[in-house]
């Protein structure tokens, strides 16, 4: 998912994927 458009089971929890992504900008996206 994008961050533009956080959507789906990966929005639903603050660890999620695309939550984490959104708020770190993307950086932390490649530590995961």
């Amino acid at each position: 998912c994008k961050p533009e458009s956080p959507v789906g089971a990966c929005m639903v929890s603050d660890e999620g994927t695309c939550s984490v992504y959104y708020r770190f900008g993307g950086k932390s996206l490649a530590a995961a």
